[in-house]
């Protein structure tokens, strides 16, 4: 791995051991991106409805998430977001491709 992947792993919050089995996946795109296709097993919170209400259904905030968009912007700052409300083990997964390649899952179209 060179410097560049292992800088963008750091900042994606990518794990360097196997994830958990009750990881969730979540992606941040709209519903009809979503609908298009996505990871087998994902939710669908878009980024925009992320908040402090969205996420009262999450109650463990120590959960593994892992989130993906079509290319990392939008799921980078719903980690954030995330992050900010408490979640402490969140990881930005990039696109759907790699994501399920993260996870171990297939593509659902």
């Amino acid at each position: 791995m060179n410097v560049f992947d292992q800088l963008k792993a750091q900042m994606r919050g990518t794990p360097t051991e196997p994830l958990p089995e009750n990881t969730l996946v979540i992606d941040v795109r709209s519903p009809a991106e979503f609908s298009m296709g996505h990871v087998e097993g994902a939710l669908n919170i878009p980024v925009e409805n992320i908040s402090a209400q969205t996420t009262q259904a999450l109650s463990d905030k120590s959960q593994t998430l892992v989130l993906y968009c079509a290319s990392g912007m939008r799921s980078g700052m719903a980690r954030s977001m995330l992050m900010q409300l408490g979640f402490t083990n969140v990881i930005n997964g990039g696109n759907a491709y790699e994501t399920a390649q993260l996870v171990n899952k297939p593509l659902v179209r």
